[in-house]
């Protein structure tokens, strides 16, 4: 089988209001290597997911209330 040129990762967050505790477990270390180990050389993020709620701080949109983390948008940018 001939090898994908190109592998794309859409991350993109799809997290109701009633889950608690996102982001908690997340590593971005393991985050990392799982990405290198799926040989993803391209991927798109996304800084405001379809309920309208934000990953990381901000002033002019809504964080989601279940969010364990700062940042979880930046650490996942600043892990790769």
């Amino acid at each position: 089988m001939k090898p994908i040129p190109f592998r794309d990762v859409h991350l993109d967050f799809h997290t109701s209001e009633h889950i608690k505790d996102v982001g908690v477990d997340f590593d971005p270390e393991e985050f990392v290597h799982t990405l290198i180990k799926a040989h993803v050389n391209t991927i798109c993020v996304f800084a405001r997911c379809h309920h309208g709620y934000c990953y990381y701080p901000t002033k002019v949109g809504v964080v989601h209330p279940g969010l364990k983390r700062r940042d979880l948008l930046g650490e996942m940018i600043e892990a790769l």
